[in-house]
């Protein structure tokens, strides 16, 4: 019959080796996530500073080559053609200029505006898009509102690399129903979590600078701007989330199964104590502790089998001991309830009447042997 309680019988069952792989996986899930995501943060830091500086080198480099008082002519001078550009040849000139720019940095979309009439006004004059995709190029003369750092890079360096913008844009491109909703949430934490930069226009999607043009005099002629189209930039974080995530993929299924081989080594001489204990439990005592005891260096694994081995020595004694003890008392027991009934047949009436009738005839016998003795 079972020795086990109710309620152990109920539990399920888990292996200790299998607690510390899911414990340890766990640990390592979170560690690892943290460690990931920090990684990744750095990275794309580097990487965004890395992209604001070459903005900035080739920003100071296009403005080097623009004459500030040419762009107050081309303001003042320059005539809109059929396609919404201009054929004055101080815009020819400025997008001749954009082209060298370009074949040194290829990512580099230039242009130049001046400031409007209005406050907070731009006045558009040369886009590099004109010749490439006008779709996306501000037409000559083209007048729109900025209060922004468009505006502001008629003043001093800017730069427009904002970090939520498009995160927004993503979450509102979905539908309003409930699961339209939940994927536009999604959409919005992941942008986050990866820290998507850069901001959307009618144009495309863009990280930009800008900075005044002077003239020979020193004062602010307009302004330039350069645009790094959003595709690179997404291509250079998702560069750095891929091979993040391989380097740690590789990483954490390697400690993984490091893990779950030191599990097996941690735990394997417990099972081995475990299966010596339920054959102890069972009655067999003869039971070989030495591989239990592990090597040079004692742990409390071998201590424990070596407190286990003292303790079946001392079960086994006590047994045998205890053993011998009932057999002693059932030879004691069998003795009593022997002179027990021996007793009770004595103080019995016919065994009374037996001994009286035994002594008759004795006395019988004894009286007949006297008598012939006489004779």
């Amino acid at each position: 019959m079972s020795t086990k309680p109710p309620t152990a019988q109920r539990r399920p069952f888990l292996s200790l080796r299998w607690k510390l792989v899911i414990g340890f996986t766990l640990v390592f899930t979170v560690v690892f996530a943290g460690a990931y995501y920090w990684f990744y943060f750095f990275s794309t830091e580097r990487a965004l500073e890395r992209i604001r500086t070459d903005l900035q080198d080739t920003l100071r480099g296009a403005a080097a080559g623009i004459d500030g008082e040419s762009m107050r002519i081309l303001a003042e001078e320059g005539e809109v053609n059929e396609e919404g550009f201009s054929d004055h040849e101080l815009y020819l000139e400025q997008m001749a200029w954009f082209e060298t720019v370009q074949s040194l940095e290829p990512r580099a979309w230039p242009y130049t505006y001046v400031a409007g009439p209005e406050p907070n006004t731009i006045y558009a004059l040369a886009d590099l898009w004109a010749i490439h995709d006008p779709s996306k190029s501000y037409a000559f003369g083209e007048t729109s509102v900025s209060s922004g750092p468009l505006r502001d890079g008629l003043n001093s360096l800017s730069f427009n690399v904002p970090r939520d913008r498009r995160c927004g844009t993503a979450r509102e491109t979905y539908a309003g129903e409930f699961l339209g909703a939940v994927r536009g949430q999604l959409a919005y934490a992941g942008c986050l979590l990866l820290r998507r930069v850069g901001y959307t226009d009618s144009y495309g999607s863009w990280v930009s600078a800008y900075m005044p043009v002077l003239d020979t005099s020193g004062q602010r002629a307009g302004g330039i701007g350069i645009d790094f189209e959003m595709a690179y930039v997404d291509q250079v974080q998702d560069a750095i989330l891929g091979r993040t995530v391989h380097a740690f993929t590789i990483t954490y299924l390697t400690l993984l199964l490091l893990v779950m081989f030191m599990a097996r080594y941690v735990t394997s001489p417990i099972t081995r104590l475990t299966d010596v204990a339920e054959r102890v439990g069972a009655g067999s005592y003869d039971q070989d502790f030495s591989k239990l005891r592990g090597g040079l260096i004692r742990d409390e694994i071998g201590l424990l089998s070596e407190v286990f081995e003292a303790m079946t020595e001392q079960v086994r004694h006590r047994e045998q001991t205890l053993r011998h003890e009932v057999r002693q008392l059932r030879i004691e027991i069998d003795e009593g309830k022997r002179t027990q009934e021996v007793q009770q047949i004595v103080e019995t009436d016919f065994f009374r009447d037996l001994q009286e009738k035994a002594q008759r005839f004795r006395d019988r016998k004894y009286a007949e042997a006297a008598t012939e003795s006489s004779e």
